[in-house]
């Protein structure tokens, strides 16, 4: 939750009139009479149209299930929602060109594993007949899907996409693939990684000069999911991945040829060379450790990034805090971070004990990390909209 939204939301409770204002919000801007609605994201939605936000988005949830292109016709499917909203269409644009606009579709399967209100008219499937122009889309394209209420954007999905994104090599078995994101469907495997690297490249681009780049890590590489992206469309890049889970790392080094993988100790230092790296890419890797272990890493990040180079890592950020317990909540609010939650998916590979699900504040986040890195960007739900995006530059 956002600072402003924090006073704002005390302010209106001091004055007793934050019930009313939900209320009205209820009845009157949404005409829904039956469910009730998340405050903070009205909160959210004003004080962003008044001006006093940065952040474009309240938070949401929502991913790509699938993307596909077959004479003439890109196929396009998936969910997104906004907890508190009702989203009325969504808007569907190609390379920044509007393509069509749909009703959300019924999805039952997302309210049953995320039960907030607008979760059950998530859904958005559109066949989308391109123009002549781009008959075999040999190129890169953006894909975006705008999620709108009352004609207004609440939440944006967007990806890269070509017809052969996608290498040769082979898929990885489904106990890995659950352990790297929680699903053991392929198409989500390739669909999400597609999205990683979508927006990591960009992020890279934004602030390097990709082609003068010559090594990259993956630091948490799990099976691939990243990694396999920058090997094929980058391959004039020397590719690294690490893991602490061996399996995985065995599994790259059997199947992604090109690329260089190892196994690493769960705390730091690595075996690499001082200043070895020009970008080193981690999804999903500070969002399991607690506060002090996270410190360690970045001081070892540090030391393997050569002076100008880019760190991209993402965060479990405030937009999660409506899925996270009464607990967390609390001491992420309090503290800047929570880190007490246990998570077992690395039971036996892991120390026990060592692999958290920790929530953090962007506050937080930049005060801490900027005692290693200067922090170039910082992207709320950059990361799969899931998580946020860090890039960071070692000066």
């Amino acid at each position: 939750m956002n600072t402003h939204i924090d006073r704002l939301k005390r302010l209106l409770i001091k004055l007793r009139i934050y019930r009313p204002i939900g209320w009205i919000y209820r009845r009157i801007w949404l005409r829904e009479r039956r469910e009730p609605v998340h405050l903070s994201t009205l909160l959210n939605l004003l004080l962003r149209r008044f001006g006093f936000m940065t952040k474009k988005y309240p938070p949401f949830r929502g991913y790509f299930e699938h993307l596909d292109y077959s004479q003439g016709v890109l196929s396009i499917s998936g969910w997104m929602f906004v907890p508190g909203l009702v989203l009325d269409e969504f808007h569907i644009e190609l390379n920044r060109v509007h393509i069509g606009t749909i009703k959300p579709q019924e999805r039952k399967d997302v309210e049953k594993r995320l039960p907030f209100r607008g979760a059950r008219l998530s859904g958005f499937h559109v066949e989308a007949r391109l123009s002549e122009s781009e008959p075999t889309m040999s190129n890169w394209v953006d894909v975006d899907i705008f999620g709108l209420v009352k004609a207004k954007e609440a939440a944006r999905l967007s990806t890269m996409y070509r017809p052969d994104y996608r290498d040769s090599w082979a898929e990885p078995p489904a106990r890995l693939m659950q352990r790297t994101i929680a699903s053991e469907k392929t198409s989500f495997y390739w669909l999400l990684g597609l999205q990683s690297f979508s927006e990591y490249y960009k992020s890279i681009e934004r602030h390097y000069d990709v082609k003068k780049a010559k090594r990259l890590l993956d630091w948490g590489c799990g099976c691939g999911r990243m990694a396999r992206f920058f090997l094929k469309h980058l391959r004039y890049l020397e590719v690294h991945g690490c893991d602490i889970d061996r399996e995985q790392i065995e599994w790259c080094a059997s199947n992604l040829p090109k690329g260089q993988f190892a196994v690493i100790a769960p705390f730091p230092p690595t075996r690499y060379a001082d200043d070895m790296f020009d970008l080193v890419i981690s999804w999903s890797v500070f969002t399991h450790l607690q506060r002090e272990h996270q410190l360690d890493w970045l001081r070892e990040m540090r030391r393997i990034i050569a002076p100008g180079g880019l760190l991209l890592a993402s965060v479990s950020g405030e937009s999660l805090m409506k899925f996270a317990s009464p607990e967390a909540q609390r001491e992420m609010l309090k503290n800047g971070i929570s880190d007490r939650r246990l998570d077992r998916a690395l039971d036996g590979i892991a120390p026990a004990g060592y692999y958290r699900g920790t929530l953090q504040r962007k506050s937080y986040t930049c005060r801490e990390f900027s005692q290693y890195f200067r922090i170039v960007d910082y992207l709320e739900q950059g990361a799969t909209s899931s998580q946020d995006l860090v890039v960071m530059r070692k000066e």
